[in-house]
């Protein structure tokens, strides 16, 4: 047989495994749309990169005063998140426990806002935390 001669009507559905295909030998090309699934991907082996536009780690935010009962916006300058979600996770080396957390895109201003909320009936001080943040393709 001459390489390169085999196509996909030569080879059975099923009959290929993992012993067959040389690692690091497929790319995108080579899988139909639509046809993996969670199961078909190992634990473990996916990147923030693998699954979103962007990230950004280990940034630091300064929130400041949250009064009692209360909720402010911080602005954050240079995150590239138009249209898409947006996962934030605070540090819990630095962040207040007491407070909530969540980040927002302003379609108008193309800013990322962290929104905080303190429920509590003190205020708080959280003056600088970490975040990660997580931007994922929404289309």
């Amino acid at each position: 047989m001459v390489d390169g001669s085999l196509t996909g009507d030569d080879i059975s559905n099923g009959t290929l495994t993992t012993l067959d295909v040389a690692f690091g030998s497929l790319n995108s090309d080579d899988i139909l749309d639509g046809t993996l699934t969670g199961a078909d991907i190992a634990n473990g082996v996916l990147n923030d990169e693998d699954i979103g536009q962007s990230s950004a780690v280990n940034f630091g935010a300064n929130i400041g005063t949250v009064n009692a009962t209360s909720c402010v916006n911080r602005a954050v300058s240079g995150l590239n998140a138009s249209g898409d979600h947006l996962l934030l996770t605070p540090s819990t080396f630095d962040a207040h426990g007491a407070l909530i957390y969540d980040a927002r895109y302003n379609v108008s201003t193309h800013d990322v806002t962290i929104h905080v909320c303190n429920f509590s009936n003190a205020t708080i001080d959280d003056a600088t935390t970490t975040f990660n943040l997580l931007v994922i393709d929404a289309q």
